[in-house]
């Protein structure tokens, strides 16, 4: 009796005293469309959602207690996502759903996938270019580095591209991100290792030392990456995000979205004139002889007024070098985009060029989504001479002096 006191005393003694962690949650979403939609910020809509991935697949994360580097967002994996919740016990977890594969993903992996997890939908943005941040992870880190390796990517098609697109590519390079692109080894400053029991990586990348130190279970992570593509204003592209197994079912993976993180500028901003400098390669005015007009635009019409924001800087002067504007343009209700036009103004005075630059902002002036720059010449007056008489391959001089 003595002896089996001692030992439950021990035992909850243990119990108190075990060190504690955060980690990694995970839940179910409704419905694709509901997965879909959490991942859309600003200047972004989005139609025709699908799903094709497993049931436990896919879901919404909190990461706010983890070290994924994402708070919240949405989690595509080539098993269930109850495997990627921390702490790191397991030297390998696998659930082999038994699903196809996708062939896009074959494709690129140049071998067989399984399991495979992809969500789609068409796109418009209001701007010139889109992005989001993700996370990928993998159990196959790092006992599978430049070996058979899980599958992912972000296809996007669409006017001014090629085929199909993947823009999950390593920073600064035209390499996909893979187990074989983001290791110790390869593309480091962009790995996390998770390993309790690394066997890879030396001592530099801080591989945890206890299980009890990690959050989520895979054994390594990318850093907070950025997909980016270059679209077209308000035209309709498809984004396919998908994951797989590739060769076998063996080990997980899984890809973490941000929430909100699809996004754009709030507008596209054009400027138009008659005359470009050939010089600063700046689109010119001249003072008395034309003027410039801005054009902001966005994909949808709205019922409200829609109030778009900018600073105003440049050596000339608002309200003396040109007319006077504001600080923002409206684009009315039932429209989607509006004009602001630059008039340069005669002030009699000779001087050399100057500039007015318009920087557009959604909610912090130190942070502009874009900007125009516009040249103002003085105004010209030419002179004419008698009429000259010249013939073929000979020359006359023109002069042209400034106001």
């Amino acid at each position: 009796m003595k002896i089996f006191s001692y030992l439950l005393l021990l035992s909850l003694l243990t119990f108190s005293f075990k060190p504690s962690f955060s980690q990694l949650i995970v839940g179910t979403v409704a419905t694709p469309e509901e997965l879909a939609g959490s991942l859309v910020g600003s200047g972004v809509t989005i139609t025709n959602v699908t799903l094709n991935c497993p049931n436990g697949g896919w879901g919404s994360f909190d990461g706010t207690n983890s070290n994924i580097g994402i708070d919240s967002g949405i989690i595509l994996a080539c098993g269930s996502i109850n495997n990627a919740v921390g702490p790191n016990f397991s030297g390998g977890i696998t659930t082999a759903f038994g699903t196809t594969g996708d062939q896009d993903l074959t494709d690129l992996a140049g071998q067989e996938t399984h399991d495979a997890c992809v969500l789609e939908f068409d796109l418009a943005a209001s701007s010139d270019s889109i992005n989001f941040s993700y996370v990928f992870a993998s159990d196959e880190y790092t006992e599978y580095v430049n070996s058979i390796n899980d599958i992912f990517a972000f296809f996007i098609s669409g006017p001014g591209i090629t085929g199909e697109q993947n823009i999950a590519l390593v920073p600064g390079t035209t390499d996909p991100v893979a187990i074989n692109t983001v290791n110790c080894l390869n593309g480091s400053l962009y790995y996390i290792c998770n390993d309790p029991l690394n066997s890879q990586c030396d001592a530099t990348y801080n591989c945890p030392t206890d299980a009890s130190l990690t959050t989520i279970e895979y054994d390594g992570f990318t850093t907070v990456l950025t997909a980016v593509a270059n679209v077209q204003p308000c035209q309709t592209y498809h984004l396919k995000l998908a994951i797989a197994d590739a060769s076998d079912e063996i080990l997980d993976s899984g890809v973490f979205i941000k929430a909100s993180s699809l996004s754009t500028a709030a507008s596209s901003v054009t400027v138009s004139t008659p005359y470009n400098d050939p010089i600063t390669n700046l689109p010119a005015v001249v003072e008395g002889c034309f003027s410039a007009t801005v054009e902001v635009q966005t994909c949808n019409p709205s019922t409200d007024s829609v109030a778009l924001h900018y600073t105003i800087s440049g050596t000339a002067t608002n309200g003396t070098d040109y007319n006077q504007i504001a600080d923002s343009i409206f684009i009315p209700p039932g429209l989607s985009s509006a004009n602001l036009i630059i008039d340069p103004l005669v002030d009699g005075v000779s001087e050399s060029s100057e500039t007015v630059t318009l920087y557009f902002y959604s909610t912090s002036p130190s942070n502009p989504y874009d900007s125009v720059t516009i040249l103002i010449l003085d105004s010209l007056i030419a002179i004419a001479s008698p009429d000259t008489v010249i013939c073929v391959g000979q020359s006359a001089s023109l002069t042209v002096n400034d106001a």
